[in-house]
């Protein structure tokens, strides 16, 4: 007879040889016939089998994977890759209720972007080469980050650099072009150079579309051509649990780590009507921001009584609904919606100069409008004039909360939406920390009711200034009201904890009502401040700057160690003096260990 441990070993073995073939059986079923069934069946649950599925789209298709009219079902996959051999969208919930997904991991083959090292700058500084690290892609994709070699992140000091064009030098060499862009780079810093969807194809890595009640738990995107998660329409409500957006092991054939995960923000939920609930999330690397819960943005192209032509500036942007309201701020008029159609922008009829305009327009600029256009009755009446930015504060994710996340990433919060808060969280190296605003020229909106609290900032406002922005802070409330119609109203920012930012700590611009408290600031201010907020007379070395403002208190906030560009504790041109002085007995500096 053969020793028990000989016994167990062969078991072992033939456990294992079973395992592995089951494993590539696995990895060939067909996933969409597995949920389409557990749908139709209305099945409570569908398991999917561990294992690496490479899937296309079918033929025709702009999605990968499709789950639709789904309710009071869970999906298990762990364990389960989703491998996508198209940049288009890998993944889409649609019309779907108390949907559960867990453990699913999206990916792309080939990568939703390149990546490589500056090997060459031009005499005159208008473009680069990009060597291309093996095993990447080897096309000339053009919205590109200069990498830090060493913290392999984004570099300090790099510019905006959008609008670049790019082309093969070569079968591994990019010629990236744009003027200016041989100033920010250097020898030998590496760089990532990412794409949108493929032609025809649908951005983004996970979407949920006209949904309710949804929840994603231990669910990760590593690569995705455009957001990495991305919710819109619909009642919202959605929970993500432990949910992460960091770049994948390096593809066949490469040896050096990827700088890069989604395209473009990592996290997005636009125009539902309840926000999502983020908890225990982690965001790394990805192309822009890092979680944003978006209003929508209308532009009033035409006005006839009570019937108007509104037109969204967004292409995410999705129409109100009957009963809902479009608003330009907290305590404007109201247009009550009792019907609406969309229509086309080139049948309508439109105002002297009007169509001008749009055309004229860039896509960032007041008159810049998407083809979503619609016709719209008002109940009782539409008091708002062509020209005006609206916003439907019943589609503003209101609600929202963003708890114990670790964000390592070079994009920032970014809030449109009321009755939210943000706490807990290790936020490190963004561009900024947290921006509350309505971000565009001529946008509008209204924030009441969130909470910044208990927060970690590190190392934010080191790259892509802007000098014309008033989001100059790590944590900005730039608005664009009045005193009198305020933006923001009843915003605290408690006990966080603030490290090595540069340029102001917090802007305030158009609030009513800001408490901030029992925060603590070391170490921060201690290189030349960016130049964002210059064009708006925002001051750099102000620890808090205000503006257009009223019922401010600040108290018990301890700055320990200010670096050589502090200069004030607040600055508040429009404040009388005495007001300043008790706004800064609230701040104590600290200077010694």
């Amino acid at each position: 007879m053969l020793p028990w441990r000989l016994k167990f070993c062969r078991f072992v073995s033939v456990l294992c040889t079973v395992a592995g073939i089951l494993g590539n059986i696995r990895a060939e079923a067909d996933i969409q016939t597995l949920i389409s069934n557990a749908i139709r069946q209305k099945a409570p649950e569908v398991v999917i089998p561990p294992g690496v599925y490479k899937v296309q789209p079918a033929s025709g298709g702009r999605v990968h994977l499709q789950v639709k009219d789904a309710s009071n079902l869970t999906i298990k996959a762990e364990g389960v890759t989703l491998l996508c051999g198209k940049r288009t969208m890998a993944m889409e919930f649609v019309s779907c209720k108390n949907v559960r997904l867990q453990g699913l991991t999206i990916d792309y083959e080939p990568l939703c972007f390149t990546q490589g090292e500056v090997v060459r700058i031009a005499d005159d500084r208008s473009w680069i080469d990009v060597q291309l690290d093996a095993g990447y892609p080897r096309e000339p994709f053009s919205r590109i980050d200069l990498i830090d070699r060493v913290t392999r992140f984004r570099k300090r000091g790099m510019p905006f650099l959008w609008g670049a064009k790019a082309e093969m030098v070569g079968e591994s060499t990019v010629r990236v072009f744009r003027d200016g862009i041989g100033k920010a780079a250097a020898l030998g810093d590496l760089a990532s150079l990412s794409t949108g969807p493929d032609p025809g194809g649908a951005p983004h890595g996970l979407t949920i579309t006209a949904s309710s009640d949804m929840t994603f738990e231990d669910v990760t995107v590593h690569s995705a051509p455009g957001f990495g998660i991305f919710e819109s329409a619909g009642q919202g409500g959605s929970t993500f649990r432990r949910c992460s957006v960091t770049p994948g092991p390096p593809p066949t054939g490469a040896t050096s780590e990827r700088l890069l995960s989604s395209s473009w923000d990592a996290m997005m939920t636009a125009a539902v009507r309840k926000g999502p609930i983020v908890e225990d999330c982690r965001i790394e690397k990805a192309g822009d921001d890092s979680w944003s819960v978006q209003s929508t943005d209308y532009l009033v192209l035409a006005v006839d009584g009570t019937r108007a032509i509104i037109a969204s500036r967004q292409p995410y942007d999705v129409f109100p609904q009957v009963g809902e309201r479009l608003v330009t701020g907290l305590t404007s008029p109201e247009a009550v919606v009792a019907s609406l159609r969309p229509v086309n922008l080139d049948q309508v009829s439109l105002g002297a100069g009007t169509r001008d305009k749009i055309k004229a327009a860039k896509p960032w600029e007041v008159w810049g409008v998407s083809a979503k256009v619609f016709e719209v009755t008002a109940k009782d009446s539409f008091p708002f004039p062509v020209g005006q930015n609206l916003y439907n504060p019943d589609r503003q994710c209101n609600g929202f909360v963003f708890r114990n996340n670790h964000l390592h990433n070079s994009g920032r919060i970014l809030i449109k939406a009321s009755d939210g808060v943000i706490e807990g969280n290790d936020i490190k190296d963004g561009h900024a920390g947290v921006t509350i605003a309505p971000e565009y020229p001529g946008a509008i909106g209204g924030v009441r009711n969130v909470v910044i609290r208990n927060n970690r900032f590190v190392g934010t406002g080191y790259f892509c200034p802007a000098p014309w922005s008033g989001q100059a802070g790590c944590i900005s409330l730039s608005g664009q009201g009045s005193i009198d119609a305020p933006t923001f109203r009843d915003i605290v920012i408690e006990k966080n904890y603030f490290e090595d930012f540069n340029g102001p700590g917090i802007v305030i611009v158009s609030a009513a009502g800001v408490r901030i408290a029992d925060n603590l600031f070391r170490n921060v201010m201690s290189e030349t401040p960016n130049p964002t907020g210059q064009d708006l007379g925002i001051d750099g070395g102000a620890l808090i700057w205000v503006s257009r403002s009223s019922d401010l208190t600040i108290t018990g906030n301890r700055v320990v160690r200010p670096g050589a560009f502090f200069r004030q504790k607040v600055v508040w041109n429009e404040a009388e003096s005495d007001s300043v002085a008790t706004l800064e007995s609230g701040i104590v500096i600290e200077r010694g260990d």
